[in-house]
């Protein structure tokens, strides 16, 4: 009875009453310090900082109350800028605490430059993985008469012929022109005599033909001589046959610093030996 007595008797009441405020209190102080600590009640949503740079991505995020960090800036993304955001973690439109750092992916300083892999009498399957490889696009392919199929004549950047390995930005677009094996059609060899490399070249992918065996001959030993200088005194097969030649086929050319040597007309007669081809320096009358 003594027990019953005092739960209802105005000391334990006034106790009971005391303890509960106090609990009421420190449970309502220790959730305002969590939600201070934590900002539990001051969410933003991210923006996109999708194609920033670095000074409009501060602007912004400090106008949202976050931070950012750069994750990554290794690798270009060639369609954005140099040192413009292309990536970022959270997405635009999440919502995160406030004073959150943003990740960001970012373009390097500047685009790397990328040495271009030999191409040259490669499969066009082989071709297209290596330029995968390094990082190039494949462009335009393209077909001319060749007697290797489907294998990589020439290679061409912004309509310009590669030649060598040279070093090209990363993402460079490159067209491919490859072999459609020989066609049944024929054409006539051109002369070649008295022409430099390059505009031999050149005539004989007019008619649509190639350039085979290139043979340099009269440099002193020793001495560096430039190429340019050099011209053709003798080609095989030789000029304007009969028959012809059929489309894609190659013509092995000889050339030479000696001007004595080269011709100055457009008679050509083959050698004793058959597989040389002298062409007259004299005028025919």
């Amino acid at each position: 009875m003594k027990a019953l007595r005092f739960l209802f008797s105005k000391t334990f009441l006034a106790n009971l009453m005391l303890g509960t405020t106090a609990l009421v209190l420190i449970f309502l102080l220790l959730r305002w310090s969590l939600e201070s600590y934590t900002f539990h009640d001051k969410m933003i949503e991210v923006p996109s900082l999708i194609g920033l740079d670095l000074e409009e991505t501060q602007v912004v995020t400090a106008e949202q109350k976050l931070s950012w960090e750069v994750l990554d800036s290794s690798e270009y993304n060639s369609a954005f800028e140099d040192s413009e955001v292309w990536d970022q973690y959270p997405r635009a439109g999440s919502v995160v605490k406030e004073g959150r750092a943003i990740k960001l992916t970012m373009n390097p300083v500047r685009e790397p430059m990328i040495q271009m892999p030999d191409l040259i009498e490669k499969t066009v399957r082989r071709a297209t993985y290596d330029l995968h490889t390094k990082g190039f696009v494949l462009g335009e392919i393209t077909y001319v008469p060749y007697i290797g199929k489907d294998v990589v004549v020439r290679v061409i950047s912004d309509g310009e012929e590669l030649k060598g390995r040279p070093f090209l930005t990363k993402g460079s677009v490159i067209d491919l022109v490859l072999g459609g094996g020989l066609s049944e059609q024929t054409t006539e060899v051109p002369f070649l005599g008295g022409l430099d490399l390059n505009t031999a070249k050149e005539r004989l992918r007019s008619v649509s033909l190639n350039i085979g065996l290139v043979s340099w001959e009269g440099s002193p030993m020793g001495i560096s001589m430039d190429s340019s200088k050099a011209r053709v005194h003798r080609q095989n097969p030789i000029a304007r046959l009969p028959e012809g030649v059929r489309l894609g086929t190659d013509v092995d050319i000889w050339l030479s610093w000696d001007s004595t040597k080269w011709p100055m007309d457009t008679l050509a007669l083959p050698m004793k030996d058959s597989s040389q081809i002298l062409m007259d320096s004299t005028h025919a009358e």
